[in-house]
Parts: C-alpha cells; sequence; structure tokens
C-alpha cells in the first residue's frame, strides 16, 4: 500500500492491490477470479505472474467478462512468465461503481494445469 496526503483536512489518495492464486484446470477454458476488483476504486490495470507453468492451453488472455483481453492478450504460460500495463489492449483506467471479476481465459486448448497470481492496481480516494 503506498498513501499519499492530498489536502490539509484529511483528504487522501492510497495505491492498493488486490491478489488472487487461480488454480487453472481441469480440462477448463475458463478460470474466473471473483469480485477481486473492489467497488468504489479508480482501477489502473490488471497484472498476472505464471507461479506453476500453464499446460493445456498455448496461452491465455486476461479479461473483464466483457473484453476478453482487455488486461493482456496470448500472455505465454511458462514459469515465471509475467504480464504488464503494456499487454494491455485497451486502457483499463476507469471508475468502478460495483465489484468486478476477473476472467483468464485458455487459447488453443483448455487448461488442464497451472497456477496464476492476478494482481489488481487500484485508487482509493479517501
Amino acid at each position: 500500500m503506498i498513501g499519499w496526503i492530498g489536502r490539509p483536512l484529511g483528504g487522501k489518495i492510497t495505491g492498493r492491490i488486490a491478489t488472487s492464486e487461480l488454480t487453472l484446470g481441469p480440462n477448463s477454458p475458463l478460470a474466473i477470479a471473483s469480485n477481486i476488483v473492489p467497488a468504489g476504486v479508480i482501477l489502473l490495470g490488471v497484472t498476472t505472474a505464471v507461479k506453476e507453468a500453464i499446460t493445456g492451453a498455448t496461452s491465455y488472455n486476461v479479461g473483464d467478462g466483457a473484453t476478453p483481453d482487455i488486461y493482456g492478450g496470448t500472455i505465454a504460460t511458462a514459469l515465471g512468465t509475467t504480464s504488464k500495463l503494456t499487454d494491455h489492449t485497451s486502457d483499463p483506467l476507469r471508475w468502478m461503481p460495483a465489484s468486478e471479476d476477473v476472467e483468464i481465459g485458455a487459447v488453443g486448448g483448455n487448461f488442464t494445469g497451472g497456477k496464476l497470481l492476478i494482481t489488481v492496481h487500484y485508487l482509493e480516494l479517501l
């Protein structure tokens, strides 16, 4: 958590993250981190890190349910692979009035195994 005090009256902007580790498979085309994006925040982006090599699929997409690759498209499945802001296919910056899922979609086959760490980066106004 990173915090900045903005006004003498106590207003503050705080940078925060939310994380979830997903186990992928067996034989599934989709994995969902439910409600990982909190309501009432400014979303900065979503990143991922492969913690256990992903098998079955040749790559994966990171989406929001409406746009399957908004946070990253055709990301490699090897252990240690990460996705970052430059992998986003559209500008993720937006106000989130309601909580939101992050969806991991298999490309080139179904997930048969692997672990993926999802990190949501956002700002909270206090």
